[in-house]
């Protein structure tokens, strides 16, 4: 029996979605190329597609052409499907892009059409002042208070290269006007991310009185889709960052001084508030994924373990660089982790494994499985130990696990 047969024995028999995505995104590398910027390199978007999946497994129940055909559409946008500039929502199991409205605001700054553009939304709490007439304007002091009230309406502005300025104020009566002639109006961004989806509507608005590249008007028309008319049935799932609250899945838009996160929950159910925290994969050098835990700290401990014996350490840092960050910006001294680590294991040859001890150890776990099950689970939660074993090392494990496996199937 080979490595791969015993080490796959705890996994189900049908081929890994993953590694099915891996290979259709990288089929699929000349169209990305030709549809993409200069400024995005076809590798980084790929590992941004990747890393979005990654975070949202949810992401591999979609259709495989409509989930290539959503990743197509970004890079025909120019942006990342990284959560921030745009995201994967999915009707049923369609997937279907959604520029988000950093992205646009981006897009439509770098068109060369506008000299600067920008969306807010006002809280009750918050000191807003509307003017209309010969000089209109709009003044805006948020409130210092933690507690900003509800949001009552979301504004837009946007300065011409001439020096004129457009305005749009959209009053939170007139969001639900267009939240209810959504297909989306009970489910997906307008429930997960209401102020986001807001601001947005408040921009696509505005654009109509603005100077639009065609690349930013083509934009506009496939975002349409999310905006069709319906009775909410299939309403998309976001597949975005998930954090576990909405104002912190937009705490990303606070980086950029064009476009600041209004940092209140305004539009929020209070289920969004009691969601369970988001399960972080550890994956291997080929994608699969060998541990999961909503646990920082053991995140980052499974990680350690998995360097001490992968034979490319730099890969396997790389393909888990976005939950390694997540990790370290949650542990208390997490940064001084991930020094330590990088210094151990990739700026230095990596320990030498005894791989007597460590069979012997894993020979002292399997025999206090107390039935077959818990044998299948031990093995499969070693599986990243099993697949580094040198080829000696794992003939002698294999004979004891299928002695051990013929053992427990007959006492059950």
């Amino acid at each position: 029996m080979n490595k791969n047969a015993v080490t796959e024995q705890a996994q189900d028999e049908k081929p890994n979605p993953m590694v099915l995505v891996r290979r259709d995104l990288d089929r699929m590398g000349a169209e990305f190329a030709a549809a993409l910027p200069q400024h995005i390199p076809l590798d980084r978007f790929k590992r941004v597609a990747l890393t979005a999946i990654n975070k949202n497994p949810d992401l591999l129940r979609a259709e495989p052409r409509s989930l290539m055909g959503a990743f197509v559409m970004a890079a025909q946008d120019g942006l990342l499907p990284d959560g921030r500039e745009g995201a994967i929502v999915m009707y049923g199991n369609q997937a279907q892009w959604m520029p988000m409205v950093y992205g646009i605001v981006k897009k439509m700054r770098n068109s060369g059409e506008l000299a600067s553009i920008s969306a807010h939304a006002v809280y009750a709490k918050d000191r807003f002042k509307y003017v209309l007439g010969d000089e209109e304007r709009i003044e805006h002091e948020p409130t210092m208070m933690e507690d900003r009230g509800p949001m009552v309406a979301v504004y837009a502005t946007a300065k011409l290269k001439d020096g004129t300025i457009q305005r749009e104020v959209m009053m939170r009566a007139d969001v639900e006007k267009v939240r209810q002639a959504s297909r989306a109006k009970n489910g997906g961004p307008w429930k997960d991310w209401y102020e986001e989806m807001a601001r947005k509507t408040v921009v696509r608005r505005l654009s109509k009185y603005l100077p639009m590249s065609t690349e930013v008007e083509q934009m506009l028309r496939r975002d349409d889709a999310l905006y069709a008319v319906g009775n909410g049935s299939g309403a998309p799932q976001v597949a975005g960052p998930a954090p576990r609250t909405a104002a912190a899945q937009l705490a990303g838009f606070a980086a950029t001084p064009m476009l600041e996160h209004d940092a209140g929950n305004g539009g929020q159910d209070e289920d969004e508030q009691d969601q369970p925290e988001q399960t972080h994969p550890l994956v291997d050098t080929e994608g699969e994924v060998i541990h999961e835990t909503t646990s920082s700290q053991q995140w980052m401990a499974k990680f350690e373990e998995a360097l001490k014996i992968t034979s490319d350490p730099a890969a396997l840092w790389k393909v888990n660089e976005v939950a390694l960050e997540w990790a370290a910006d949650m542990l208390d001294g997490g940064d001084e982790t991930m020094l330590r680590l990088r210094q151990t294991y990739l700026e230095k040859p990596a320990e030498t494994v005894d791989w007597a001890a460590k069979v012997a150890e894993m020979r002292e776990g399997a025999n206090a499985c107390a039935d077959i099950q818990a044998f299948i689970a031990f093995k499969k939660a070693n599986t990243a130990t099993i697949k580094a074993m040198p080829d000696d090392v794992f003939a002698d494990w294999s004979d004891f696990a299928e002695a051990r496996a013929a053992e427990l199937k007959g006492k059950a």
